[in-house]
């Protein structure tokens, strides 16, 4: 069966775009678990160490993220 999955190169734009999406919410990051903090700092370019984005870190700390953000409405 054959896999779709993007290539390398199409993966900076939607992470590019996840930034702007969680950029206003970088407060909020502190308070996440450390793998989902680890995660959205890479995603977010802000964390000084130089690791690859863990996608499924990073999902659950942009559910969680959105979820606090609602929370406010």
């Amino acid at each position: 069966m054959p896999a779709c999955a993007p290539a390398e190169s199409e993966t900076a734009p939607a992470l590019a775009a996840l930034a702007d999406l969680l950029r206003p919410l970088e407060p909020e990051v502190t308070g996440l678990p450390p793998p989902q903090r680890a995660a959205v700092e890479a995603a977010l370019l802000t964390s000084t160490v130089n690791a690859t984005v863990d996608e499924r870190a990073l999902a659950a700390a942009t559910r969680s993220l959105l979820a606090t953000a609602g929370e406010g409405l």
